[in-house]
């Protein structure tokens, strides 16, 4: 059973360290965690749907942009791919997706490794079309993508750099995709790196000027019912090494 008031997030190209006002519980049955977390809070306030929304919208966001980035190489791309002809659910859509990686694998001798959402159009047809990420490090042309992609036009859509393709992909991300796609709010191909992670029991301190980026937020706290009934402030900040935490020996 571990308490931890902070967590180091590393991928192969960022550390994210996050610090929390109340701990994070681990090792604990739910039910356990839950009461203990309750107990930090102190005290119980209503939470809105829109509120309990918004934080699942941001943690899904979170997550693919964090594996994007684990798993990004020199000739990644961001595509879409649209139907001539609509599909008439998910399931057709995810179907030909697996049609495309299935091609991909009998013309290069290769695993296609991909991370993609589904959305809907927002005139006209509203039609079904894939927004995904491909990390299979290998140079191929716009027109063998749309030889692959049988079922209607792909466009490679233009990145200032493939670092950069998590924050694009997450731009996709809304309400409406997660509920097209699934819970988990995007379908990937197995084997995918995953960042690790590493829970501290003490607040790490960091210099904020050695911070490429800074943000505050809150998280959810529930009752012993699954609720969410208040938040608790949390700390983000990205740096570029390890070595930019001070030893708690150092603080003060």
């Amino acid at each position: 059973m571990l308490i931890s008031y902070s967590k180091v997030i590393t991928t192969k190209s960022r550390i994210y360290v996050k610090t929390y006002e109340h701990p994070i519980l681990s090792g604990y049955t739910r039910n356990k965690r839950i009461a203990l977390e309750r107990l930090a809070e102190g005290h119980v306030q209503g939470i809105t749907q829109q509120e309990r929304s918004a934080f699942s919208l941001y943690r899904t966001q979170e997550n693919i942009k964090l594996v994007i980035e684990d798993n990004i190489t020199p000739f990644s791309k961001f595509v879409t791919f649209t139907f001539a002809q609509a599909p008439k659910d998910r399931r057709e859509a995810i179907k030909a997706f697996k049609s495309f990686a299935r091609a991909w694998h009998r013309k290069y001798g290769e695993k296609l490794n991909y991370l993609y959402v589904l959305e809907r159009g927002k005139r006209y047809t509203k039609r079904l079309h894939i927004h995904a990420v491909l990390f299979n490090d290998r140079y191929i042309t716009l027109t063998e993508m749309r030889e692959l992609w049988r079922y209607g036009s792909a466009r490679v859509n233009a990145i200032d750099h493939t670092g950069n393709i998590g924050l694009y992909m997450v731009k996709y991300i809304t309400k409406d995709t997660m509920t097209l796609t699934n819970k988990k709010g995007y379908i990937s191909c197995k084997g995918l790196i995953q960042p690790s992670e590493t829970l501290y029991p003490d607040p790490l301190l960091i210099d904020p000027s050695m911070c490429d980026y800074i943000k505050h937020f809150t998280r959810p706290l529930y009752n012993n019912k699954g609720e969410i009934v208040s938040h608790s402030k949390v700390l983000l900040q990205e740096i570029r090494t390890l070595k930019d935490i001070i030893p708690h020996d150092k603080k003060g």
